[in-house]
């Protein structure tokens, strides 16, 4: 796991996600996301998805909707 440390905007990204998977019990769309977060452009909010994936915060399987996973909480023990 490659944990890279997260900007506000990264923490407010993954916090949203975590939020609603916790609410709905499934997982955002990325226009889902984007009006949770008061995005305009769905591309910024999949650079936001990719950066959590790569730092090993977030998985996803490709190609396949609402499959987005919090696996690296650690943000929320400090």
């Amino acid at each position: 796991m490659n944990t890279l440390k997260l900007t506000e905007k990264q923490k407010n990204v993954l916090k949203t996600i975590e939020e609603f998977i916790n609410k709905k019990g499934y997982s955002p769309t990325i226009r889902e996301l984007g009006i949770l977060l008061e995005l305009k452009f769905t591309s910024t909010v999949k650079g936001y998805i990719d950066r959590l994936v790569e730092g090993g915060y977030v998985k996803r399987e490709e190609d396949c909707p609402r499959t987005l996973r919090v696996v690296n909480r650690s943000i929320w023990d400090k």
